[in-house]
């Protein structure tokens, strides 16, 4: 749900861009446009609803036998990258794991377009 929600918007830009009338003026504000609907998505509230919408698909496909979401496995970090004395932290939470995923993908995406676009 997530990749199609970026992949959509992006989409959008790519052809947009790629439009032989449009003029590098034009192509800035709809970077900009873009970057500001990612950063519209890029919030709390966003991810409540996408995580109730992927909960209500999850229930609805029960039946083709989806599994449920699980946190990862926790794995120590080898000796030699591991960096001061803390012990590592694991999410608790399988929301959490997925709320990270999903602003990581968010911000990945508006630095791809910032830097691809000369916008920085």
């Amino acid at each position: 749900e997530l990749g199609r929600i970026v992949c959509s918007m992006s989409d959008n830009l790519s052809k947009a861009l790629q439009s032989s009338s449009i003029s590098a003026s034009d192509g800035q504000s709809l970077m900009k446009m873009t970057l500001v609907a990612f950063q519209a998505i890029r919030s709390e509230d966003s991810f409540s609803v996408f995580w109730k919408r992927i909960e209500r698909k999850r229930q609805l496909c029960k039946a083709v036998l989806i599994a449920d979401p699980s946190l990862p496995q926790q794995r120590k970090v080898p000796k030699h990258l591991e960096i001061g004395s803390s012990a590592p932290e694991f999410a608790n939470i399988v929301e959490d794991v997925y709320r990270k995923t999903y602003y990581e993908v968010i911000d990945f995406v508006v630095q791809s377009v910032i830097q691809n676009g000369g916008l920085d």
